[in-house]
C-alpha cells in the first residue's frame, strides 16, 4: 500500500494491511456493477477494521484497489457502449436515441473526473 508521507498516522488507530489478495475480484464485482461499499460488504474480510481500510483504498487515488475498482467501472461502460452501438447499427431506433444518450452522458462523467475528480 502507498503512504502519503504529508499525512501523520492517527493516535489510537489500529495499523491495519489489506493484501493485494482481492484486486481481481474487486475488479470483477466492479465489472458487474456494485457499488464500493456492496464490494466491500461481499468480500471474505474477517473484521470490520480490514472492511474500512479496504473502502478507504478503493477511494485513494493511485491505489491498486482504486486503479482496479475504475478499471472494472470503465469495462463495464464499454461493455455496456458496445452493446448499445450493435443494436443502434442493426437499425434500432431506441438505441440508436439510448447509445447517444449514454455516449454523452458518459463523456460529461469523464470530463467532471477530469476537472474535478468527482
Amino acid at each position: 500500500m502507498k503512504k502519503n508521507k504529508d499525512i501523520p498516522p492517527l493516535r489510537n488507530v489500529p495499523s491495519v494491511s489489506i493484501s493485494d489478495e482481492h484486486v481481481p475480484r474487486v475488479q470483477e464485482l466492479a465489472e458487474k456493477g456494485f457499488s464500493k461499499q456492496r464490494i466491500v460488504n461481499i468480500l471474505p474480510l474477517p473484521l470490520s477494521v480490514f472492511k474500512a481500510a479496504l473502502l478507504m483504498r478503493m477511494e485513494t487515488p493511485g491505489d491498486i484497489y482504486h486503479e482496479a475498482y475504475i478499471l472494472g467501472v470503465t469495462t463495464r461502460q464499454e461493455n455496456i457502449l458496445e452493446k448499445l452501438k450493435e443494436k443502434a447499427e442493426g437499425g434500432d431506433p431506441d438505441a440508436v436515441k439510448a447509445f447517444l444518450d449514454y455516449k454523452s452522458m458518459l463523456d460529461e462523467c469523464e470530463l467532471r473526473y477530469k476537472l474535478f475528480g468527482v
